[in-house]
């Protein structure tokens, strides 16, 4: 109470009121900052906490007294750029921190201490340059580090000093150029994330128990594998400048599972090795996207039946050989987008859910097939809907492919065998044409001496049978190799047109020989149309039909010598 004069009865009021309205302050800051400033989580109460915008004393005293029990604290963009040491000190309980968005930019060794408990720190999106040496001194139960989108140039051997128990560390998007020293953490770390730095050279990991290693987009120029850990499952090296592999490398790594090799220049010279996985059978993951790939041969996924998941995007095939998938039998999703491609032979995926076709150079018929053999499988769309398309896919049309495809029409595979049932007329046609001129000739022969004089009509007639040996040769390739992919089988097919083209052999009994030319060529074309028809071969048929022209320009030109 005031006892006093006048003077003070009027001082000593004013400070009662000063008092008060001190305390009232003090009470609505209170008041705004756990309403305003921190949210509990509507599960676990204040428990869980997420605050914006807190300052220092905040973290010091306010939170602290007001949430002294909580166990996770979620701290943002609150323009926070240090953190002094002994802040956490009352927050025993704590085992979830995360600082992430903020601006801090010194840390000091102390910073945390008192974080016994904690279990999870994320320090991710800051200005950190540096880790003093004691920075987690005491944080036994630490499990999970994130460091990440910061601008770290180093880790030493006495950075992670005091977390013994560490199991995943997140270092990408800093300014690494070297691999973190993790020292006495290599046994128990489990998980280490070093991609988006400028790492340059793997270090020595073969005595640790890593299982997760992300060197994504950094510097590395060759793929050192015997250094790293037996134990990884997943590793990616995605976005570096490796330029060779081989299929050794990987023989130190049994256990792996996931692996991504994508936007390395690795087969832009040479070609895709066929044993590239033959030490790494168990793979549910493999990305092999834009890495130079030219020429995939058979054999080159043999064994990986476990494989999920394969991306052979961005490359540059233009075709994929027959078989090539056959082991593929746990294979979901498969992406061949951004290629050459104009045909792509089915194998029968019998689990596959997803396909990506986009950006190929699809003939209208062909992609039109693959969609229809592919109707249970989610096929990714394009948007090529402003030029010839199917599903937004852009393709070309030929002649034969007059209309766009509809799904509701006659089955495309009765359209393709009715094409081949007309060929097969045309040619038995041109087959009776050529053997009633034969008999014809045959009427009219004549001695040696005079035949011999009659050159060119023998000429013509000798043209005649090379050509029919020419395409009796030319489709017992085509039946004894189907196995080939169309591009191959269309190589082989030029290769021999030119070397036969270059025969001269004399026929010795043209009547003979030119029958016996004509049964096999029957019999191999009924063989040809029931082969096409298995194989839904458009393009077979065309080449055939092309050499059924050549056959009747020969044909005219003899009629018009005779």
């Amino acid at each position: 109470m005031c006892h006093a004069r006048f003077a003070d009865i009027c001082e000593c009021q004013i400070m009662k009121k000063t008092n008060f309205l001190f305390q009232l302050l003090i009470l609505m800051e209170f008041v705004w900052f756990s309403l305003e400033t921190c949210q509990s989580s509507p599960y676990y109460g204040y428990s869980w906490l997420n605050c914006r915008s807190v300052s220092w004393a905040d973290l010091t005293f306010n939170i602290m007294q007001r949430y002294g029990h909580m166990q996770r604290l979620d701290i943002r963009d609150s323009d926070l750029y240090d953190i002094k040491p002994a802040t956490f000190r009352r927050y025993n309980n704590l085992g979830w921190l995360s600082m992430t968005g903020n601006n801090i930019t010194i840390l000091e060794a102390g910073s945390f201490s008192g974080l016994t408990n904690l279990n999870y720190l994320n320090l991710s999106s800051n200005n950190i340059q540096t880790i003093p040496k004691g920075l987690f001194s005491g944080m036994y139960k630490l499990e999970i580090l994130d460091l990440s989108n910061n601008i770290i140039d180093g880790v030493d051997n006495t950075s992670l000093a005091g977390t013994d128990n560490l199991k995943s560390l997140y270092l990408h998007k800093n300014k690494l150029v070297d691999m973190p020293l993790i020292g006495n953490h290599c046994k128990s770390l489990r998980t280490l994330d070093l991609s988006n730095n400028n790492i340059e050279e793997l270090t020595s990991l073969e005595n640790c128990n890593l299982e997760s290693l992300d060197l994504a987009n950094n510097n590395l120029s060759a793929f050192a594998a015997d250094r790293l850990s037996s134990s990884i499952i997943y590793l990616n090296i995605s976005g570096n400048a490796i330029t060779s592999i081989s299929g050794e490398d990987f023989v130190s790594l049994p256990a792996l599972k996931e692996l991504s090799l994508s936007r390395n220049p690795l087969f832009e010279v040479g070609d895709f090795p066929v044993n590239l996985f033959q030490n790494i059978q168990h793979l549910r993951v493999v990305n092999l996207s834009a890495t130079g790939i030219g020429k995939i041969n058979v054999g080159s996924f043999s064994g990986l039946q476990e494989l999920n998941i394969l991306d052979i995007s961005s490359n540059d095939l233009t075709f994929l050989p027959n078989g090539l998938f056959h082991d593929l039998k746990s294979l979901l999703q498969l992406d061949i987008s951004n290629n050459h491609l104009s045909y792509f032979q089915y194998d029968g995926f019998s689990n596959l859910n997803e396909i990506n076709l986009n950006k190929n150079l699809w003939n209208c018929n062909s992609l039109a097939v693959i969609i229809n053999k592919l109707k249970h499988t989610n096929i990714r769309r394009g948007n090529s809907f402003n030029t010839t398309n199917l599903f937004g896919i852009h393709c070309y049309e030929d002649s034969i492919t007059a209309n766009s495809y509809n799904s509701s029409e006659l089955s495309l595979e009765k359209e393709y065998l009715s094409q081949i049932i007309k060929t097969q007329v045309d040619m038995r046609s041109t087959f009776t044409e050529l053997k009633n001129f034969l008999s014809l000739t045959e009427s009219r022969r004549i001695d040696t001496s005079k035949r011999n004089g009659n050159s060119d009509l023998d000429s013509d007639i000798k043209n005649l049978l090379n050509t029919s040996t020419l395409t009796l040769k030319t489709y017992q390739k085509l039946l004894e190799r189907k196995e080939l992919n169309m591009g191959d089988s269309f190589e082989k097919l030029t290769e021999a047109l030119q070397l036969l083209k270059n025969e001269t052999s004399i026929i010795a009994t043209i009547e003979k020989e030119n029958n016996d030319n004509l049964k096999q060529i029957i019999e191999l074309q009924q063989s040809f149309v029931n082969f096409a028809q298995r194989n839904d071969s458009n393009i077979y048929w065309q080449k055939f039909e092309e050499v059924h022209s050549d056959l009747r320009r020969i044909l005219t030109k003899i009629r018009r010598s005779s």
